[in-house]
């Protein structure tokens, strides 16, 4: 896709660009409106963005997280967390109830040593993705543990983890492993072994960078293509599971930095030096579905904070700001009217449920 581009000086928030009015009406009819009308907040989005905030609910304020360092929403409209330092993986249920917690801290069956990133797969099997060894355990959707399997080689960087619904998994991020090395995206079998590797990573000319920078989240689709984000420059892909390009969406953001530019690396006696110098960090987190065929990407500039959308065949559509303390945005319950977001409260870690409606 074509489109006019802005470019981003890192010194300031970014511009946002105007709505396209024509794709905003088509989108109302991709999208599940939700019927009730509860509260607003204090808060709504941009005039041209298609939700409108009805009510937010905060959840998990006394439940003593650490840092909840990933989520992810399964079909049955569950969230996940990973509580990184309780060793834990937290399930909520629909209406934002606690319904269990399942782990610890070691190496014996259901424990963890560095629980990273987490997929809730089609038929409500929870994975988990282990740092330490490169392990994936498994969890029921009761959240009992079932087994622990490791994959064929290690990874620098693990930004994105999706189960297919043929229990391939999808791995994105960056390894040292050979060839697999040149690649963002890595599909393993259900049988935990090595298909193949795709998609480009970001722009770097030290390669050693981007063990620390990553390549950049990937979705689960709703066809069950992947759709892959790259941290700079900020390029949208959407693949199949077997490597092949089905589209590429340029947005209008264009940022004068690259990965070499946010972290340095150098060799020195005695191992590596690695800093990060004062530059706003542009940050992208994985695309979040709306529908069918539309999808919001959560990008992050310094203290601010913004969803873009997208549609799968058109491209680009608007964007809005968001409030900095909302966080991670995690999934939409398209059933219920529901976007679910990780991030603070009064400086503890909270979830919360964001009641929405479709604007008409």
């Amino acid at each position: 896709m074509t489109s006019k581009t802005t470019k981003h000086s890192l010194a300031r928030p970014g511009k946002q660009l105007g709505v396209l009015p024509a794709r905003i009406c088509g989108l109302f009819l991709l999208l599940l409106p939700f019927g009730d009308t509860l509260f607003a907040q204090g808060f709504q989005f941009d005039s041209g963005f298609p939700l409108e905030v009805m009510h937010v609910s905060i959840i998990g304020s006394d439940e003593e997280f650490t840092i909840l360092l990933d989520s992810d929403m399964g079909h049955d409209g569950f969230v996940y967390l990973v509580d990184m330092y309780n060793y834990q993986i937290v399930a909520v249920d629909p209406a934002g109830e606690i319904a269990w917690r399942s782990g610890g801290q070691g190496q014996g069956p259901g424990e963890f040593r560095t629980p990273y990133r987490i997929s809730a797969a089609p038929d409500g099997t929870v994975y988990v993705f282990d740092r330490f060894g490169s392990a994936i355990s498994r969890f029921s959707r009761q959240g009992e543990f079932i087994d622990r399997r490791q994959v064929d080689f290690s990874f620098e960087s693990v930004d994105g983890f999706v189960v297919h619904a043929d229990d391939r998994i999808a791995i994105s991020g960056t390894t040292s492993y050979g060839v697999p090395s040149d690649s963002a995206v890595h599909v393993f079998g259900p049988d935990f072994r090595h298909l193949r590797s795709f998609a480009p990573l970001p722009t770097a000319e030290n390669r050693m960078v981007l063990s620390y920078h990553g390549a950049g989240p990937i979705t689960l689709a709703a066809d069950g293509n992947l759709i892959y984000v790259r941290r700079l420059p900020y390029d949208i892909y959407h693949y199949s599971v077997d490597g092949e390009r089905l589209a590429t969406f340029e947005g209008p953001f264009k940022y004068d930095v690259t990965a070499d530019d946010l972290i340095t690396v150098e060799e020195r006696a005695g191992g590596l030096t690695i800093s990060r110098p004062h530059v706003e960090r542009p940050f992208f987190q994985p695309a979040v579905l709306l529908s069918d065929s539309s999808f919001v990407v959560d990008r992050r500039e310094g203290e601010h904070r913004y969803w873009d959308l997208y549609t799968t065949s058109g491209g680009y559509v608007a964007s809005t700001s968001v409030p900095e303390d909302w966080g991670v945005l995690v999934g939409y319950d398209k059933d219920r009217g529901v976007l679910w977001a990780t991030g603070e409260h009064l400086l503890k870690p909270v979830l919360r449920r964001i009641q929405v409606s479709v604007r008409r």
